[in-house]
């Protein structure tokens, strides 16, 4: 019986690899918000709340089922026009984000960390639907021992109080993952054509 075990999580670990890359581009941001209630920084978790949930709000209202399509259609170029879609997207988010945020009296650099984290994991979504539709489980290996790395890093530095290098490092962390993604998708020189999607 526990070789029959071992033997079934052997056969499907590639959704295993799967599932964990989308419970964190999901539920990131809320493990992040419990986390940071119950540190020394808990005064930010209102802020945090109010910031993932307005950028949560726009990412899904610009995306609503597209996951759900892509997986069905399994049509590349559709993939590939929808991840340069999402990346034009992220740059008028951020801009519109930054000045809800400056006029709620909310802006600062913890903020626009979260910000970035939010919408380049909107970004990385498509990334798993490519590697899913493609079949392509071996980069999602290295995907999510990053994770596993950066949570280590985050909760650690969200406990120590460092709010300046935990946001340092998670801009960085996501933007080296966009950079890193990027490589997997094609015609990426459409980026600068706001028409193509």
């Amino acid at each position: 019986m526990f070789l029959q075990l071992i033997q079934k999580i052997n056969n499907n670990k590639k959704y295993f690899f799967l599932i964990s890359g989308y419970i964190f581009s999901f539920f990131s941001t809320s493990a992040l918000l419990v986390i940071v209630y119950f540190s020394e920084l808990n005064l930010l978790t209102a802020d945090l709340g109010l910031a993932s949930s307005f950028l949560l709000f726009l990412c899904h209202l610009l995306s609503i089922n597209e996951r759900s399509v892509l997986l069905a259609d399994e049509d590349l170029e559709k993939i590939n026009s929808s991840f340069i879609f999402r990346l034009q997207s992220s740059i008028a988010l951020l801009v519109i984000a930054s000045i809800f945020f400056y006029l709620q009296n909310i802006f600062n650099f913890f903020i626009f960390s979260i910000s970035v984290l939010i919408i380049s994991q909107w970004c990385l979504e498509i990334f798993l639907v490519k590697c899913e539709v493609k079949k392509n489980y071996s980069y999602l290996k290295y995907y999510n021992f990053s994770l596993i790395f950066y949570i280590c890093i985050s909760v650690s530095l969200i406990f120590l109080g460092e709010v300046f290098i935990f946001s340092l490092f998670t801009i960085l962390f996501n933007l080296l993952l966009l950079s890193l993604s990027l490589l997997y998708f094609k015609k990426l020189n459409l980026f600068f054509n706001f028409l193509n999607y």
